[in-house]
């Protein structure tokens, strides 16, 4: 559970919250604990070692976290939606889908950049994508399930593999969009 914009999920007893919905993101799942207990989570965050990862900072296992976090928000808002026509009053409705921004540029150098925009919050996720503005065809949006940009060519993907500033140019767009 995320308790601040600025601040890292964290867990919590479940005895602290009420249940408001009986619904669960599809890519839920339940896993049994050796000590009884139990655990409802995506399953991708139940990979081994994907926390540790996660507070790492590794590219897949932010990007994983933040694919997740939009299945989250995009059911609990389409939830939230359909209260709201029933005739029930639902003050903050509200997801990470209202962020807009028509481009806006996390990270350049040189002739590569990557941007952030959502020119239509509330109707579709923001995006993420690569430019190499020497060769203006080559235009890699970013897979949040992957953690990379899909089409980019390898040789600038191993180019830029080792550049922090890269790195630090993919969390500053997810952190743009609530990651």
């Amino acid at each position: 559970m995320e308790f601040s914009p600025r601040e890292d999920s964290a867990l919590f007893d479940s005895r602290l919250f009420t249940v408001t919905s009986a619904r669960m993101p599809s890519s839920w799942r339940f896993f049994q604990m050796e000590d009884g207990s139990f655990s409802l989570r995506p399953e991708s965050w139940n990979v081994p070692g994907f926390w540790e990862a996660f507070y790492d900072r590794e590219p897949w296992a932010v990007a994983s976290y933040a694919s997740e976090k939009r299945k989250i928000l995009a059911a609990s808002h389409a939830h939230q939606h359909d209260l709201t026509e029933s005739g029930n009053n639902h003050p903050g409705l509200d997801s990470m889908l209202r962020t807009k921004v028509t481009s806006q540029t996390m990270w350049n150098r040189g002739p590569y950049r990557i941007d952030v925009e959502n020119s239509n919050p509330g109707v579709r996720l923001g995006d993420m994508y690569f430019q190499d503005q020497n060769n203006p065809s080559v235009k890699s949006h970013f897979n949040f399930e992957t953690g990379r940009f899909e089409g980019m060519p390898p040789s600038i993907e191993r180019e830029l593999a080792g550049d922090g500033g890269f790195q630090a140019g993919i969390l500053k767009g997810l952190r743009f969009f609530g990651e």
